[in-house]
């Protein structure tokens, strides 16, 4: 593995964004970029990055199916989240599908840094935000969907 993150979003003004971010902290390094989920792919199989920064909403191939593509391909990679839905079932299937971080693009200013510094380290990392949604579904389905009292 090298010593870098991959990020790979859509969105060139995003990108750009997420790029000034990551190139701040000084123990990252971006070592590739990709506009569509099967570009990704194919960067991390070829770069072998130790993070990979996925928009969840990509063309030809969405972040999910590319987390689940790049996860097989390349099995010590950490896969990092960044989208701007906030449903349940959108957190439930990231889990499911191996990612190791979720944060809400609001979020990616004050967020991605600690995001990326808890993935180098081996830890997962999701916003409050996420982590009171993912609480919020695992209540709701262990109480047989009675949310009452959950907050």
């Amino acid at each position: 593995m090298t010593n870098c993150a991959s990020w790979l979003l859509t969105i060139m003004s995003v990108r750009a964004g997420v790029r000034s971010l990551l190139e701040d902290q000084p123990d990252c390094d971006i070592c590739g970029e990709a506009v569509t989920g099967r570009e990704a792919v194919a960067l991390a199989q070829q770069l072998r990055p130790d993070i990979v920064v996925l928009d969840i909403t990509m063309p030809e191939l969405n972040g999910l199916e590319a987390t689940r593509q790049i996860l097989k391909a390349v099995p010590d990679v950490q896969v990092l989240i960044l989208s701007v839905h906030e449903s349940e079932e959108l957190v439930r299937e990231i889990v499911e599908v191996g990612a190791h971080g979720y944060i809400l693009k609001s979020d990616a200013g004050r967020e991605l840094a600690a995001a990326v510094r808890a993935l180098r380290q081996g830890e997962s990392y999701f916003t409050s935000k996420v982590a009171q949604i993912a609480l919020r579904a695992y209540l709701k389905k262990q109480s047989g969907g009675h949310t009452q009292g959950i907050a």
